[in-house]
């Protein structure tokens, strides 16, 4: 049975980013399946492409001196068939289309890249195209047996009744190198086939015992890959009609017109039947790659299963992380868990309404995902204030307001500093989000929010989504120092205050979603709550 890559065949790939850290991020994770080498920069790769062969080649897309696309580019010159796999920062489709033309891409990646999916992804390219050359090799091997010379050295058996005739082919079919055999009847031809294998039979038509046409039927039957020339003093067409009905290679009137045309025509159904061979062989081999193509498939979906099971226990873990850090925030401020929940779950239902609204094309399934996960970081800023500010039961002096209003600011430079160790640069990543909500969710629509004072979409979408679902969560919640609002009248309160303090497409959207929100409202009522309806 044939196999995908043997540990002697062990897959080499070059990692390319001027980034060591991450360079060795990419080059450990490739480790398991292949021999990896690294280069930071596109001349030092280049330089090792010609030194050595590499079945893949993964490339940082921005670096000095030379992209990752000129670099690949550059590359088709040396390692035609290696697999190429970009790794960029940019969604933008027209650069995706130029690699794709200019330097072969096979695979993109966008940062931040799973790790998992870029290993699964390599070695699935990398075996496809070794099995692709493999194929290849094959088809030109059966190629050059059409092209091979006369005189193939071959068995062959001649059955004929006439003694002259035979003689005359015995002579001339030895002079070319063929073996040969003689059978004088058709039941001694039928014995000779039964106990020694031939390549080609040489038959005479008219025998004195079995119809040569019934043994050649007979023959083919038994031995399907038996080349089987016929040849009749008979001028009829209907006899050389039926001979290759039968299964005749060619059919020859005796006597024949040139002495050389039996050599020529044996010749070819030598070259025929081996040919015919190689294509079985060609087959059988097809077969065993497919299968081990499709155990390799099974193998990486199992592979894929066992990734995604892994992210999706850690996205569990990241969510339960980022809900037990918020809530030491809340709990300091006296709120509550059921406070997060409500309102990341309001801001999710926003978002879902916000989803294909013209003034809002950042908002896909991505960003509703994070934007859930990440709306609970808003305050979390606030483990910076001092307990004396922050539990002061009666009004803030502007001092400590003062004070007060830096809790965006703390909260957002944690987060930026968090996503610069992370490492997470898609605009949609959990920290990104948490950071721009944590930044601007005091912010208003006409300007006079803090602590940056942005306003309209200069303030992030995320952050004016969360400003909604917030506000209206403190509106009906009940605190120490104020009753729980009715949702008509926090409803009004918003509508009145849109397009001054929240963003007038946001409160839409989440007053149109009343049953939505109502619901939420009673899935995290907390004991000592009464529901604001």
């Amino acid at each position: 049975m044939g196999q995908a890559t043997s540990e002697t065949e062990r897959l080499r790939a070059l990692v390319v980013d001027d980034d060591a850290a991450i360079r060795t991020m990419y080059m450990d994770a490739l480790s398991t399946r292949f021999e990896v080498e690294g280069a930071e920069n596109g001349a030092e790769a280049l330089e090792k492409l010609r030194a050595a062969s590499f079945d893949v080649i993964v490339s940082d897309q921005m670096m000095p001196g030379m992209t990752g696309t000129e670099m690949l580019q550059a590359s088709l010159q040396i390692v035609p068939d290696a697999v190429r796999v970009l790794i960029t920062a940019s969604r933008e489709i027209d650069n995706a289309i130029a690699a794709v033309n200019v330097a072969k891409v096979d695979r993109f990646f966008n940062k931040p890249v799973r790790l998992g999916e870029l290993r699964a992804a390599a070695v699935e390219l990398a075996e496809r195209r070794r099995a692709e050359k493999a194929l290849r090799a094959r088809l030109e091997k059966l190629q050059a047996v059409e092209s091979r010379a006369e005189g193939r050295r071959g068995r062959v058996l001649v059955v004929d009744g006439d003694e002259s005739a035979v003689l005359t082919a015995q002579a001339l079919l030895e002079d070319a190198g063929f073996e040969i055999e003689v059978a004088e009847t058709g039941r001694a031809a039928l014995d000779r086939l039964g106990t020694t294998g031939f390549d080609v039979m040489v038959l005479e038509v008219d025998l004195p015992d079995v119809s040569g046409l019934e043994v050649l039927r007979v023959a083919r039957r038994l031995h399907p890959e038996l080349e089987c020339v016929v040849h009749s003093a008979s001028p009829a067409a209907e006899a050389a009609i039926h001979a290759l009905d039968a299964g005749a290679y060619d059919v020859l009137r005796k006597p024949l017109p040139d002495i050389d045309m039996l050599r020529r025509v044996v010749v070819r159904a030598m070259e025929r039947q081996e040919l015919a061979r190689d294509r079985q062989r060609l087959l059988v081999d097809l077969l065993e790659t497919n299968e081990a193509l499709m155990q390799r498939n099974e193998a990486l979906q199992r592979a894929k299963e066992r990734i995604q099971h892994k992210m999706r226990e850690l996205e569990l873990l990241q969510d339960a992380t980022v809900m037990g850090l918020t809530m030491l925030a809340e709990y300091r401020d006296m709120e509550t868990g059921e406070h997060l929940e409500r309102m990341r779950n309001y801001s999710r239902i926003i978002a879902e309404k916000l989803k294909g609204h013209p003034e809002f094309p950042e908002i896909d399934d991505d960003f509703i995902e994070a934007i859930y996960k990440a709306a609970p970081l808003h305050d979390i800023g606030k483990v910076g204030i001092p307990d004396r500010i922050l539990l002061k039961p009666g009004k803030l002096t502007p001092e400590e307001w003062a004070v007060m209003r830096t809790h965006p600011t703390i909260g957002g430079r944690t987060l930026e500093e968090a996503e610069r160790r992370a490492r997470q640069e898609a605009p949609k990543s959990l920290l990104s989000m948490g950071k721009h909500i944590a930044y601007y969710h005091h912010e208003r629509w006409d300007g006079t929010g803090y602590p940056y004072r942005k306003r309209g979409k200069e303030i992030p979408a995320e952050a004016r989504i969360v400003t909604v679902a917030d506000s209206y969560d403190a509106i009906t919640s009940k605190r120490v120092y104020k009753p729980a609002i009715p949702h008509a009248t926090a409803a009004r309160i918003l509508r009145e205050k849109a397009g001054t303090h929240f963003d007038p497409w946001a409160v839409e959207a989440f007053l149109a979603s009343e049953a939505e929100v109502l619901e939420v409202q009673r899935r995290f009522r907390g004991d000592d709550e009464v529901l604001a309806s």
